[in-house]
């Protein structure tokens, strides 16, 4: 079935990705008639795949709302500067762009029976920002970073910003006997350069609090609160607390599953990860467990073990 599998992928036209047309002046009626699209070529596709072979998971994936996100997610909360898109516009774009999502796992749902498990989930939601922090302003106004001509002078730099929420200490520079006392400065930097933004500062052995840890993370990791203030990466999303919110916006995902294992109306009250899924959908499926999950089944979610069919 393998061939059979392969066949049916090849004779299903490619759609290329094209989010970045939003950022292109593209209106968003033709984004989203373009997205209409993509969905069409993926869903033919789910079709083919399930009458190929016999499938026990297929994964539909989609990353449209986190591009109209980025681009308006301000402009909805009514944050945005002037001269940007009408406020009504873009919330009429949102709606049109949900209910094509609604519609999709609708048409998806067709090849669903009562045997079937289903899960719809988002990595994470967003925040409106009306301005965004600053990592490397702060440490060097702390003296902590220096720049020379746009760059870092790493001869100079005792701590520099990576990634989204990361800050490392330049060990080639800093001895040991001062690590300490050089992460205590970096806290106090981002302390100082956030103030009531920063929702935390924390040493890398005390990341596990928010999903992080291990030698490749920050010597300090960081997040801050939502609001009116967004991350220097993503700004609706990236450097926020994993419970971030602003007015209208939550950093937090949804989250839903259903099926023969899952109780009905159910509902998780305790903190949920993403790497709490494959856990529980093998559980609910009576697949044998990830050999190196990280994550926890969410029993609160289940009802009597039963199998079926993802």
């Amino acid at each position: 079935w393998y061939a059979e599998l392969a066949r049916a992928v090849r004779e299903v036209p490619a759609q290329h990705g094209h989010h970045a047309f939003l950022d292109q002046g593209l209106d968003g009626r033709t984004f989203l008639e373009a997205e209409r699209h993509n969905f069409d070529w993926q869903l033919d596709l789910l079709g083919r795949t399930l009458e190929a072979a016999p499938v026990a998971m297929t994964v539909v994936y989609s990353v449209y709302l986190d591009s109209i996100n980025h681009r308006y997610r301000s402009v909805l909360e009514g944050l945005a500067r002037p001269e940007w898109p009408p406020q009504e516009y873009v919330r009429e774009f949102y709606e049109a762009a949900y209910r094509l999502a609604d519609e999709t796992l609708e048409r998806m749902l067709e090849h669903a029976d009562e045997r079937t498990t289903v899960v719809v989930l988002s990595d994470h939601g967003s925040v409106g920002f009306e301005s965004v922090i600053d990592p490397y302003r702060a440490l060097e106004d702390a003296g902590l970073l220096v720049r020379s001509g746009g760059r870092i002078d790493f001869e100079r730099t005792r701590a520099f910003p990576f990634s989204a929420c990361h800050v490392y200490v330049n060990r080639g520079l800093v001895p040991d006997g001062t690590y300490e006392e050089t992460r205590a400065d970096v806290i106090r930097a981002l302390q100082r350069g956030f103030g009531e933004h920063l929702a935390f500062a924390l040493r890398r052995e005390e990341a596990g609090l928010v999903g992080l840890g291990g030698e490749r993370t920050g010597d300090v990791v960081y997040g801050i609160a939502g609001g009116s203030v967004g991350g220097h990466i993503g700004g609706v999303h990236a450097v926020q607390s994993p419970t971030a919110m602003s007015p209208t916006g939550d950093i937090r995902p949804l989250l839903i599953m259903a099926g023969p294992a899952f109780r009905r109306g159910a509902v998780v009250d305790s903190p949920a990860h993403l790497y709490d899924i494959a856990p529980t959908l093998c559980h609910a499926l009576g697949w044998p467990q990830p050999e190196r999950a990280e994550g926890a089944v969410l029993f609160g979610a289940l009802g009597p073990s039963a199998e079926g069919r993802a």
